[in-house]
């Protein structure tokens, strides 16, 4: 069977810009997708955002800046 190299090139050329442009596309999706967060780091988020909220009603204080190197007032 007598094969033509320059179809069988062009289906080659065709078919590797096809899976680049797929990829390509593949890589962006992913890039934008969101990636879930680890237990640790939803924690510190979760335990931030309730702390604000207690802070905004009141129901604790902020705390205050210390001088470099005290010690706290209960040591």
């Amino acid at each position: 069977m007598d094969m033509n190299t320059y179809a069988l090139e062009r289906f080659v050329e065709i078919r590797l810009e096809q899976l680049r442009a797929e990829a390509a596309r593949s890589r962006l999706l992913a890039s934008l997708r969101r990636r879930p967060q680890g237990l640790r780091s939803a924690l510190a988020m979760a335990l931030g955002w309730a702390g604000r909220r207690l802070i905004r009603r009141g129901l604790v204080a902020p705390r205050t800046a210390r001088a470099a190197g005290s010690a706290p007032a209960h040591f």
